[in-house]
């Protein structure tokens, strides 16, 4: 079920990172954030060995987490509508 909802979920961030790029930022972070906490539990879970999908998956997180404050200071610098 949650990674059918990725498939509604991900395609709306995308849109709000354009449209509303405060709110898109947030829910890139949520979203990949509990898509790499469900992955490592579902491979915990069934004691699979980790595959290089969860890995890049987890290099996105490390790269959206790492550029959030400079991506955040430029979205407060633009004037507003």
């Amino acid at each position: 079920m949650y990674w059918r909802s990725l498939t509604f979920l991900d395609p709306l961030a995308a849109m709000l990172l354009f449209v509303r790029p405060r709110v898109g930022v947030i829910a890139t972070v949520l979203i990949i954030s509990t898509d790499v906490g469900h992955n490592l539990g579902f491979f915990e879970r069934f004691h699979l060995a980790l595959n290089w999908r969860v890995g890049a998956q987890i290099a996105f997180r490390v790269f959206v987490v790492a550029t959030l404050p400079m991506l955040w200071r430029a979205l407060n610098s633009r004037p507003s509508k």
